[in-house]
């Protein structure tokens, strides 16, 4: 699968740009969004592969957008990213909606660079 256009959504900027400088040495286009209405601006005018979604948008739920997500772009990849570590609850919430991974943003950069690499081979990384 091709992933070239990747949207970060994500309510700490500091965050998206640090995703965004790594992405781009891959040679990724990078969208970024703050909030679910953002996100969803961008998904209509724009042709992405992969978003990145923050579980905790907030006072919104990264879960629900996830759903909106998969509803209006059934292709479109979506790993999950959270500074909770790994809740067993949300990771299978996340999964049943669609998720195609699921990241602690505690982890390193190589990580994200791995689930993209495992999503692009069919093959997606497994939550851990």
């Amino acid at each position: 699968m091709e992933i070239r256009n990747i949207l970060i959504v994500d309510t700490e900027t500091h965050i998206q740009e640090l995703l965004s400088m790594h992405l781009k040495k891959n040679n990724y286009v990078i969208f970024t969004a703050s909030n679910s209405e953002e996100a969803m601006i961008i998904l209509d005018a724009e042709d992405i592969h992969l978003v990145i979604l923050e579980v905790v948008l907030g006072c919104e739920n990264g879960l629900v957008l996830l759903s909106t997500i998969k509803e209006v772009s059934p292709d479109t990849k979506v790993i999950m990213l959270t500074g909770m570590g790994y809740v067993k609850d949300l990771i299978s919430r996340a999964e049943e909606s669609g998720a195609n991974g699921y990241l602690s943003k505690v982890q390193p950069l190589d990580e994200l660079s791995l689930s993209i690499l495992g999503i692009k081979e069919g093959k997606p990384r497994k939550s851990q």
